[in-house]
């Protein structure tokens, strides 16, 4: 390999795919001190690639063709195989072979242990896949684009992604254009994991903000499905600390939120009351008595 591992894998999708969009991210410092971490400076990659080739193929294909394209460019192999527990099972399938074949004389012993954990395993995958049939088809959103093998192996639809590229935090106008892109999307999870990802204090005010009006009116529309009413739901000022813009967009949101769930906003700020009135929502003026 000549070249830093980043130009490689550059060179090495160009040549495979020929590809209309081409980002290669080096994450490795997101990494650094965790497993698979080499001092190296480039252990971890993020590929964001568009291509004729990836036409009708499957999540998981797609990333398979990409791991093909690059050969063994990643010596520490994808990082993310275990959210389908069924890789684990092939892994061990691998690994006893090979203690085998290194350590001839304890043979039988490696292939009982796997026997032994192969069918224990198998068995715990069988329930798992019982217990997690009725999310087949299920739109979700993830934090970070790491859960494609989950995916496949759940038959989840991943709708959306909160992080605009990986590893970067996602910005007020980000989560703003994603409420108006799941308005229509039945999306009732929203999938993370707790390491590696960017803490929820490190995101701009205005982030947070949205983010969690996100989740109130998820849990609102989620909850009123259990109920025999409809919830409502009732918010203090929550925009403040958003700009304009995003908003405006939000007021756009809560709306149409507002045609099903009833939607009782209080503000004191007039400009936050006039885009309100401009995005179609029903407006009564609180007149304190003076005492």
């Amino acid at each position: 390999m000549t070249g830093s591992v980043q130009q490689e894998m550059e060179r090495l999708l160009t040549a495979a795919f020929a590809p209309t969009r081409l980002e290669v991210i080096n994450d490795s410092a997101k990494h650094a001190g965790h497993s698979g971490d080499d001092g190296s400076g480039e252990s971890h990659f993020t590929v964001v690639i568009e291509a004729a080739a990836f036409a009708d193929q499957s999540r998981l294909e797609r990333q398979r063709m990409v791991n093909r394209a690059l050969g063994d460019i990643h010596p520490f192999g994808n990082p993310h195989i275990q959210t389908d527990p069924r890789n684990i099972g092939r892994v061990a399938a691998a690994l006893s072979e090979r203690l085998q074949t290194l350590d001839a004389a304890p043979a039988n012993y490696y292939a009982a242990r796997y026997a032994d954990f192969s069918v224990h395993w198998e068995d715990a995958v069988r329930r798992w896949s019982t217990r997690a049939e009725s999310l087949r088809g299920q739109a979700i959103v993830t934090h970070h684009k790491s859960w494609v093998y989950m995916i496949d192996w759940l038959g989840l639809d991943e709708v959306a992604t909160l992080e605009p590229k990986p590893g970067v935090p996602p910005s007020t106008s980000h989560l703003a254009g994603m409420l108006e892109q799941l308005r229509n999307e039945d999306v009732r999870l929203i999938v993370r994991s707790a390491r590696g990802e960017t803490p929820e204090d490190q995101l701009a005010t205005g982030a947070r903000t949205i983010l969690a009006l996100c989740f109130r009116l998820a849990a609102i529309r989620t909850e009123s499905e259990k109920l025999p009413v409809l919830l409502p739901a009732i918010l203090d000022d929550p925009l403040v600390h958003v700009d304009g813009p995003r908003r405006r967009a939000a007021f756009s949101v809560l709306n149409r939120f507002a045609k099903v769930h009833q939607v009782l906003y209080f503000t004191c700020h007039e400009q936050h009351a006039k885009e309100a009135r401009d995005a179609g929502a029903h407006f009564v003026e609180l007149r304190g008595s003076g005492a």
